[in-house]
């Protein structure tokens, strides 16, 4: 047993392995939240019909779409952008929404 794990196999399969295991950590532990998360964020006004991906595409360039949607629901604290809020149909009312500046 000794002179199969002292083998040279044996030790550049460990060595691979944790090399592996090294690289891949980024992944299976998620994203650096302070790497993502702005420290910035600005306040713009759109229309009650601008989605939260119209909102991300035009307000949050460079930065991707999903990502940017995510973000700024979250600094509402809301799922979605022109729900029946208690607006009544007719001329276009617009709100202040919340956005990260990358």
């Amino acid at each position: 047993m000794s002179s199969v794990l002292g083998s040279p196999g044996v030790t550049l399969v460990s060595l691979a392995s944790l090399v592996v295991m090294l690289a891949a950590s980024p992944v299976l532990t998620g994203p650096n939240e302070e790497a993502v998360t702005p420290a910035r964020t600005a306040t713009v006004t759109v229309g009650d019909n601008a989605s939260l991906a119209d909102i991300a595409r035009e307000h949050v360039p460079g930065a991707s779409v999903g990502d940017a949607v995510a973000r700024i629901a979250s600094l509402n604290d809301i799922d979605k952008i022109g729900a029946d809020d208690g607006h009544h149909a007719g001329a276009e009312s617009t709100r202040q929404v919340v956005i990260p500046v990358y």
